[in-house]
């Protein structure tokens, strides 16, 4: 078998950013302390990268589903990526197959899987081959996990309060389908049947990092996967610099990405 050479990145291989890059936030301030700090990073983060962003505040679940679909539908010119983020409160949904939920201001309920749908191949192929990013700060969850300590001669990776929590916590997962459509990232401030985090200094620990790393230094020549890893390095960093007794913070990603993506 011959060694493999690598590839050269070329036009190939690239996501091309040529036509419009268009951004829908969607922010619910109830019981939200971050969300201004939320709205700020994204509002900086979609004029850093010259993005046609829009911040909506308190979006019904009507409203929402509306606003997306009228994205999807998005004419006026060629588009070349969407960003969709969501500040506020999610939670689990149990059935026959788990996933997690978005709660909107009118406290209905919207599966992730219901956002991401809307913009699959077969619901809107004009839209095939773009890239479209998803960042969701919000519970997908309530149970505190708390990782496993060094010497603990525990081996699984789940430290719950108490069994009962641990063992939800390993069906849950066992069950659990993602939100996925092809040309696709997706980035989770927690991970499923986890609580996200934040506070009213530094928004919603996902913003935060993301702020930290996109809009505090130069990406230039910077693949958005690879900022992404560095996020995340971010968010271990956080970890890193609280108390043990405190909830494990775990950023999730998901990508369906064919190309690289460059964002400037």
């Amino acid at each position: 078998m011959a060694a493999w050479s690598g590839w050269t990145v070329d036009g190939s291989t690239l996501y091309s950013m040529e036509g419009a890059k268009i951004g829908l936030m969607f922010c619910v301030e109830t019981e939200n302390a971050g969300a201004p700090r939320d709205m700020d990073i994204m509002d900086r983060f979609y004029r850093k990268f010259g993005f046609e962003g829009e911040i909506i505040r308190q979006p019904s679940k009507e409203f929402m589903l509306r606003s997306l679909q009228n994205l999807a539908n998005y004419s006026p010119k060629p588009v070349s990526c969407i960003l969709i983020a969501f500040s506020g409160h999610g939670d689990e949904k149990v059935g026959e197959w788990n996933e997690s939920e978005l709660v909107t201001a009118d406290h209905q309920r919207v599966k992730v899987s219901s956002i991401t749908s809307i913009f699959s191949e077969t619901n809107c192929p004009r839209l095939k081959g773009v890239p479209k990013i998803f960042i969701t700060d919000a519970c997908r969850g309530r149970i505190h996990e708390f990782g496993v300590m060094h010497g603990s001669g525990k081996i699984q990776g789940l430290r719950a309060k108490n069994e009962r929590d641990e063992e939800y916590l390993r069906k849950y997962r066992t069950s659990y389908r993602s939100a996925v459509i092809n040309d696709m990232f997706a980035v989770y401030a927690a991970t499923p049947g986890n609580p996200a985090y934040m506070d009213e200094l530094t928004g919603g620990y996902l913003f935060f990092c993301i702020e930290r790393v996109f809009l505090d230094h130069s990406t230039v020549g910077i693949h958005f996967m690879d900022l992404f890893i560095r996020v995340k390095q971010c968010f271990e960093k956080i970890n890193s610099s609280t108390c043990v007794d405190l909830p494990l913070l775990t950023m999730n990603m998901e990508s369906t990405f064919s190309h690289l993506l460059y964002l400037g």
